[in-house]
């Protein structure tokens, strides 16, 4: 069974999302962790050992002066460092990109078992722990680790739609391996919600259900729908097929789309959906 919350306990969790969900960041966004404004929100969590080592800024041997983000390896021991570095929150409602981070690497070791240098979407909390959800982005263990202390550009990254705030996050785990980390330059950008145009008569009443849909797509209504036309998220037309109260959408591949539905008196109704 679930305990209920204290009061004084829930009012402070409403009154964190709330302060959340104003202080989200719009988009694009850019950082170079360069001056306060470009560092602010960027917050640290520790999920192993609190020593010495830890994410940190630092002017040598950025990409791009003054600053970058660095991590370097923890000397000796046999405790595990796991420390996160989370991005302020960011409103991906209808989706986006990580459009470039900067990354260099050096130091003798390769991330082996148990090592992690990942990126990830935090979802609804920027404290990896208690986040809805942890979406890996990219892992740079294998053949994507080169130790050469040479800048890359890890680009277009998709994020997904979601209705949480969300955070990017940079995960540096290991144990006693010298893996020494540089991060730079991040810019991310949010998908622009399409328009379609209409009659201008007043939508009828309908509702979508489930969001995120699987293979079922399922609309009540009342309404004397004739079609239904489907739209990727840029717009472009995937399909038109009579109007159905249950269609299968199998076929879809997984993303963001928009299901508009037409009367032959003009109404248009249109809902965005995504596609599990």
């Amino acid at each position: 069974m679930y305990k209920k919350l204290p009061a004084a306990a829930l009012c402070t969790a409403l009154l964190l999302l709330t302060a959340q969900s104003k202080a989200q960041i719009a988009l694009p966004y850019f950082s170079g962790f360069d001056n306060d404004a470009q560092k602010n929100g960027w917050q640290q969590f520790r999920k192993g050992v609190a020593s010495s080592y830890q994410w940190n800024y630092t002017a040598t041997a950025a990409f791009s002066a003054p600053n970058c983000l660095a991590h370097n390896y923890p000397v000796g021991g046999t405790d595990t460092t796991n420390d996160w570095f989370v991005s302020p929150p960011f409103n991906l409602s209808t989706g986006g990109k990580l459009d470039s981070l900067r990354y260099a690497f050096s130091g003798f070791g390769v991330p082996g078992a148990g090592d992690t240098i990942a990126v990830y979407l935090l979802k609804g909390s920027p404290d990896p722990a208690v986040a809805a959800a942890r979406t890996l982005l990219y892992d740079f263990r294998g053949e994507h680790y080169s130790s050469d202390n040479v800048w890359r550009n890890l680009t277009s990254i998709s994020l997904p739609p979601t209705s949480s705030v969300c955070y990017i996050a940079v995960q540096y785990r290991t144990v006693a391996n010298w893996l020494d980390t540089r991060f730079d330059n991040v810019r991310i950008s949010g998908n622009t919600p399409i328009s379609i145009p209409s009659t201008g008569k007043q939508a009828p009443f309908a509702s979508l259900y489930p969001n995120p849909v699987g293979d079922k797509l399922m609309i009540k209504t009342d309404a004397a729908f004739t079609q239904m036309a489907f739209y990727d998220i840029r717009g472009r037309q995937i399909a038109t097929i009579p109007f159905r109260k249950e269609t299968d959408l199998s076929s879809f591949a997984p993303g963001t789309y928009i299901v508009v539905c037409r009367a032959e008196a003009g109404a248009v109704w249109q809902r965005t959906f995504l596609k599990k």
